[in-house]
């Protein structure tokens, strides 16, 4: 009897450690945007996008002022398009396991609320995410859930986050800024060989 409790002693302890080596762990990193498209007319550059900064709200436009803001003019619209995030960090063949999308925002008195912030693979059509800033709303963090879209290496590296502020009506502070968007993503990296 006290034999048998040895041996199934020794089983498991072999068994934990062979799958404490032979299965990686998984890793969690932050993936910042590296492209925008020729749609983005705002004029400001990605490097305003990709830290927490923490300004006060513009109420324009500022260049390098570590936001990056959509800003209204009295016609048109003005588009934020990224189309692209840095998976340099994430080795080919990994196993994604979680896409968190986060930003953080604010809005300003005269921001017209309705936009939403939308996500689409590379050519297909842009999905809501649900996330739609207020007016006059202090720096805010907002998330999306996209583990569900089974997104791959391929898909985030070419992921599209857009934003078009077109709010109404005449006046100044109609900005509405994001002070960074990024993904949380979590991955399994591929088995060294044997």
């Amino acid at each position: 009897m006290l034999r048998n409790r040895h041996f199934k002693i020794f089983l498991i302890v072999v068994s934990f450690l062979f799958l404490s080596f032979s299965v990686a762990d998984a890793l969690t990193i932050t993936v910042t945007p590296n492209s925008k498209s020729a749609t983005d007319n705002t004029g400001e550059l990605l490097s305003e996008i990709v830290s927490v900064n923490s300004p006060a709200v513009p109420a324009t436009i500022v260049a390098s002022d570590g936001c990056y803001t959509t800003d209204k003019a009295n016609s048109g619209t003005n588009i934020m398009y990224l189309n692209g995030f840095d998976v340099s960090g994430i080795p080919s063949g990994s196993a994604i396991s979680s896409v968190v999308l986060e930003l953080r925002y604010a809005a300003n008195v005269n921001f017209s609320p309705g936009t939403i912030v939308n996500w689409a693979r590379n050519g297909t059509a842009l999905q809501s995410t649900g996330i739609a800033p207020a007016k006059n709303t202090p720096w805010t963090t907002a998330t999306y859930n996209l583990t569900a879209q089974n997104l791959t290496r391929a898909d985030i590296a070419s992921l599209n986050i857009e934003f078009t502020n077109s709010t109404t009506g005449g006046g100044t502070n109609k900005t509405c800024s994001f002070d960074y968007i990024w993904l949380l993503l979590t991955y399994t990296p591929p088995s060294a060989p044997d």
